[in-house]
């Protein structure tokens, strides 16, 4: 009995890591992107004028900014077809997603700092009004 009930439970676990999907929703946008760049490769390489520049930069973020005023022009020269617009679709998906996590990571960086700090204030006003054997709320 106690070896079914242990069979039970693994396969109920097992169904239920199935279950869950294994990939992000922004994984799977950067793999559909990927695929549809590397098929219509050759109709963005085509209008050999355009010329956008590469990178040089070691900070991140200037570099992102680069790539992305250059997909904006690549954007701009090239005829729309139905899956190059899915493909600039799915980048402005991508750097959206890539804003808003810069976003995140500054509010994040601010909070931290005024919660460091308001500490020492936070402690002299915790030693100051003490309780015997209370927690602060």
């Amino acid at each position: 009995m106690r070896v079914l009930l242990h069979l039970s439970l693994l396969a109920l676990g097992a169904a239920y890591v199935c279950a869950i999907p294994t990939e992000s929703p922004m994984s799977t946008l950067v793999k559909e992107t990927l695929a549809l760049l590397s098929t219509h490769r050759a109709l963005l390489i085509d209008n050999e004028t355009l010329r956008i520049p590469v990178p040089v930069h070691k900070h991140h973020e200037l570099c992102t900014e680069e790539i992305f005023q250059g997909i904006d022009t690549l954007k701009n020269q090239t005829e729309q077809e139905n899956a190059v617009e899915k493909l600039f679709q799915n980048l402005s998906a991508i750097k959206n997603y890539i804003d808003l996590q810069k976003v995140k990571k500054v509010w994040r960086r601010k909070t931290e700092s005024k919660a460091i700090h308001r500490l020492p204030a936070r402690v002299s006003w915790c030693d100051k009004h003490r309780m015997d054997n209370r927690t602060l709320r």
